[in-house]
């Protein structure tokens, strides 16, 4: 972990240099992408010289859809077919932001979604009229995120630490953006007690959703202790996020583990089902709480409305004034069925569900209210496992919540 810190400490020393031209809640707009590039070239240096190769030979043939071709020469779901490195790009400071700028055209289609949801054209820009590019770029290659040396889960902690400060230094809400990783590891236990079994075949197939996925913390705290009950396990995220940026890291993140980018969605999740239809093993989410929803209430609405029973929000809906259980709802309509239509059990039917609220959820709302409908069909279902109350303060600048999995 010290090492972890380290690295943090550095990469956040490399955040001071922007003071003046950038304001301190600015930081993580320049910081987080550049360590997320560095991170992105380093891990596909292995095979960097055969995708440049491969990509000037198919194009010189006349193929334009070279994607496919490059990921199979590649290994992996990203490559950059640039014949530049970011290694490089500090050796010629006056073309700096024009050798950047075609650096980040040569990543395949996803890669370069992570930066576009950064805006980063704009921080190029920005930095290069502030002289500050080539320092920004000349630090970031001193900061060592390789693969074989800083493992994803260390990768996903570091992430942590830079967004937790980021967020204290500019007065944010941490809270909102990642959960902490000893929450994570409760949550993650909950979900699969009893399961050990069931993954303990030659090949099992399992996957996890999140529907307030922010970074990918849970996705990827879920996949590694599958995988440390059966190595062999077979495990596909999914995930949905509203906001760019932790969207953005979180896609990085599915990239480097080998996951399938198109199944992590940047949509709001009460407007905008993005795996509709699809029901999956596990569910974990942190969601916003004490938020209204107020602005997303006519999608919603007309929704509950045109579905009736059938609808994803179908038990209730809760008060405008705080959204949460809408995204336990949501959760608990992507649970596999656990029996068929005459009554017998399906062999891989039935699914687990873990979700952060605070108290609310538990005692607000009166009887026939939207709150008390929605307790009523968890408890009806017998969908509650248990309950459990953690201590206050231990999320980043919020209150106590409190962790309940279904």
């Amino acid at each position: 972990m010290s090492q972890l810190r380290n690295h943090a400490a550095f990469i956040w020393s490399i955040a001071e240099t922007l003071r003046g031209p950038y304001k301190r809640s600015e930081y993580g707009h320049v910081i987080l992408p550049f360590t997320l590039m560095r991170r992105l070239d380093q891990a596909m240096e292995d095979t960097k010289d055969a995708v440049v190769a491969e990509a000037k030979r198919r194009r010189d043939q006349g193929i334009e859809n070279v994607e496919p071709l490059l990921r199979r020469v590649a290994g992996r779901m990203f490559f950059n077919s640039s014949p530049l490195r970011f290694s490089q790009l500090p050796a010629d400071p006056r073309h700096i932001a024009t050798n950047l700028a075609a650096y980040i055209d040569g990543y395949s289609e996803h890669a370069g979604a992570v930066f576009a949801n950064f805006d980063f054209e704009r921080q190029i820009q920005r930095l290069e009229e502030h002289d500050l590019l080539h320092a920004v770029v000349s630090k970031m290659c001193e900061v060592d995120l390789a693969p074989e040396r800083v493992s994803n889960l260390e990768m996903g902690y570091t992430f942590e630490e830079l967004i937790r400060r980021f967020a204290e230094s500019s007065n944010d809400e941490a809270g909102e953006h990642f959960t902490p990783r000893e929450v994570v590891r409760l949550m993650v236990n909950l979900l699969l007690a009893g399961d050990e079994e069931a993954l303990a075949g030659s090949a099992p197939i399992r996957t996890v959703y999140d529907c307030a996925c922010g970074t990918g913390g849970m996705l990827s705290e879920a996949e590694a202790h599958i995988r440390s009950i059966n190595p062999r396990a077979t495990v596909h995220l999914f995930g949905q996020e509203v906001n760019p940026q932790s969207y953005a890291i979180c896609l990085a993140d599915m990239l480097i583990r080998g996951q399938d980018p198109s199944h992590v969605v940047r949509a709001n999740t009460l407007t905008s089902d993005a795996h509709r239809g699809e029901h999956f093993h596990y569910g974990i989410a942190n969601p916003p709480f004490g938020r209204d929803w107020k602005g997303e209430y006519p999608t919603v609405k007309k929704e509950f409305d045109a579905e009736g029973s059938e609808g994803r929000f179908a038990p209730g809906l809760p008060g405008k004034d705080d959204g949460q259980t809408l995204f336990l709802l949501q959760l608990l309509s992507k649970m596999k069925p656990a029996i068929d239509q005459s009554g017998d059990l399906l062999p891989d039917g039935g699914s687990r569900v873990a979700i952060v609220h605070n108290g609310s959820p538990l005692f607000s709302g009166g009887p026939g209210s939207g709150l008390s409908e929605i307790r009523r069909h968890v408890i009806e279902n017998d969908l509650l496992e248990t309950i459990v109350a953690l201590p206050e303060q231990l999320f980043y600048n919020t209150a106590s919540r409190r962790t309940s999995g279904c």
